[in-house]
């Protein structure tokens, strides 16, 4: 009867284990961005006519100086209600070319704002991710 008991114990201890990493996993798995908007900012205060460039890599291709899209209004790709509180002024918008199979990549962006006074340099990768998931598929990077 101990046997038994002790099996049993140890089926549900198993089960629980795998259910626990399954979730993680699950958890950590992220789309790959495949157009991203990123916003540009000097003092806080949004950077309109930056030049953006951006490194992408991926195990399937490199691609280095790809100019960023300066984009009008925001609103214009996302709808206003999904952006609480935020200007729809200084973002940019990149293409990046990943698709499904680039489970690793790295994009680098750096944009210089008009009067060539400031710098800005953010790096996007597959764990550090700080951008939002909008409706349509695209990405808010803040």
């Amino acid at each position: 009867m101990r046997l038994k008991e002790l099996l049993f114990l140890l089926m549900i201890l198993g089960i629980t284990i795998l259910v626990i990493v399954f979730s993680e996993i699950k958890n950590n798995i992220r789309p790959v961005p495949e157009t991203i908007f990123i916003r540009v900012l000097d003092n806080e205060e949004p950077v309109i006519g930056a030049l953006c460039r951006a490194d992408i890599i991926s195990k399937n291709f490199n691609i280095e100086n790809k100019t960023l899209e300066e984009v009008g209004n925001i609103f214009d790709y996302v709808p206003s209600n999904t952006l609480h509180g935020l200007e729809s002024e200084g973002y940019y918008k990149l293409k990046t070319g990943l698709s499904k199979q680039d489970k690793i990549f790295e994009i680098k962006i750096v944009c210089i704002n008009p009067r060539a006074a400031g710098v800005s340099y953010t790096i996007i990768n597959n764990t550090n991710f700080p951008c939002e998931m909008q409706e349509g598929g695209y990405w808010i990077c803040l």
